[in-house]
């Protein structure tokens, strides 16, 4: 195994939140998006720059919700009846990962606030955003 890191897991180690603890995966997560900003820039001639950051953390919230709180249990066959009921977000919660909920916490808050930035004279734009941000961001992460 030259050149490849593995990682050591203990026995209780849950499986299902082992990805996000490497700094790969934080890299892959601020990649993907920075390329969705880069796609939806294609609409540029449609849309406003505020309108960009407004869809790109509005679509951000909502897929991070769905993904993080509310779908339930582990795709492992080793975990199935050990955390049916607890939401991928309460499992990283209950991880020895302790960098990662932070960072999960502090990436939202950056894009709300270049959205922020971006829809501060825009009233119609900056509620949802503010919306979005404290009743899919903030709160269930509490």
């Amino acid at each position: 195994m030259s050149g490849l890191k593995s990682i050591t897991v203990n026995a209780k180690a849950n499986q299902n939140t082992l990805f996000i603890r490497e700094k790969s995966s934080w890299l892959f997560y601020v990649l993907a998006i920075l390329a969705t900003y880069g796609a939806l820039s294609f609409l540029s001639p449609f849309i406003d720059a505020h309108g960009v950051w407004t869809i790109l953390h509005t679509l951000h919230a909502f897929i991070t919700f769905g993904f993080f709180h509310v779908i339930r249990g582990s795709p492992i066959d080793d975990e199935q009846g050990k955390i049916a009921d607890q939401s991928w977000w309460v499992q990283l919660k209950h991880s020895e990962a302790r960098a990662t909920p932070r960072f999960l916490i502090v990436v939202p808050t950056i894009v709300y606030m270049i959205a922020a930035y971006y829809t501060h004279e825009h009233v119609a734009l900056a509620v949802p955003n503010l919306l979005s941000y404290v009743l899919l961001v903030v709160i269930p992460k509490m």
